[in-house]
């Protein structure tokens, strides 16, 4: 018996879409799209979107258990605090990255309107600060 290859039916190839597959017909279009995009995450001020997702995994192991201990003021207890960062460490070294853009966004907005400095978003590990992504609470200056 021969197996003949059948190709797909015209309105599955078009349920791609037209642009996709002209993505992955000319590189030069490909090349196109990934300049636009960079170009357009180069055009926020500090790019803490991009730089929030690239290291929130492992801010997000370290800062989401310091959370839990500071806002419960847990730092007498040793044996409660080893718990948490035990329990904690790994569901911030996964919710990190999304945690870590959301807030990215939101410093990077902060930063383009002035009332955040780069400083603070980068320089220092402040409530603002891009490495510590599971902290939301901080004073814009004034």
């Amino acid at each position: 018996m021969v197996s003949v290859r059948r190709r797909p039916c015209y309105a599955a190839r078009r349920a791609n879409g037209i642009a996709t597959n002209m993505l992955h017909r000319t590189p030069a279009l490909r090349r196109l799209a990934l300049a636009c995009t960079f170009a357009v995450a180069a055009s926020l001020q500090g790019c803490a979107t991009v730089t929030g997702v690239v290291t929130g995994a492992f801010t997000g192991f370290v800062d989401l258990p310091s959370e839990i201990v500071r806002t419960q003021d847990m730092k007498t207890d040793a044996a409660s605090t080893w718990g948490i960062v035990i329990l904690a460490a790994p569901v911030g070294f996964g919710l990190g990255p999304l945690f870590a853009f959301v807030k990215g966004v939101a410093l990077d907005v902060s930063a383009a309107s002035g009332t955040l400095t780069l400083h603070d978003e980068f320089g220092t590990y402040g409530r603002a600060s891009v490495w510590r992504p599971f902290s939301y609470d901080w004073q814009p200056k004034r």
